[in-house]
């Protein structure tokens, strides 16, 4: 199934007859914050987690500790690596979804007018 594509950039490049280059890079800028943020908030969850798991002992209940939070942190990773939640992939994923060269478009259309 074909996911539509977004039209968000197009209907705010025409919304906004004085947007220009940058306003529009922003706007891509300000979808992609929040994933960037996530994923390296993840990233350094899964490095706190090893690193703390390494600073138990190895007997007892802290090898259980030790081996559920490794378990953990292992998970965590795949999670962050398969859903696609790489800020690269998650650019390449915008820039198919949505109609951002279209709004580039229309804005270098304009400015030639």
């Amino acid at each position: 199934m074909v996911r539509k594509k977004s039209t968000e950039f197009v209907n705010l490049v025409k919304s906004h007859p004085r947007m220009d280059m940058e306003d529009l890079r922003l706007a891509l800028s300000s979808q992609l914050d929040i994933f960037t943020n996530l994923w390296v908030f993840g990233m350094g969850l899964v490095i706190v987690i090893i690193g703390l798991a390494l600073q138990l002992p190895s007997e007892g209940y802290s090898l259980v500790a030790k081996v559920g939070m490794t378990l953990t942190a292992g998970i965590l990773y795949m999670i962050l690596l398969g859903r696609g939640r790489n800020p690269e992939k998650r650019l390449e994923d915008i820039l198919k979804e949505t109609d951002y060269f279209d709004a580039k478009e229309t804005i270098r259309k304009r400015e030639k007018a």
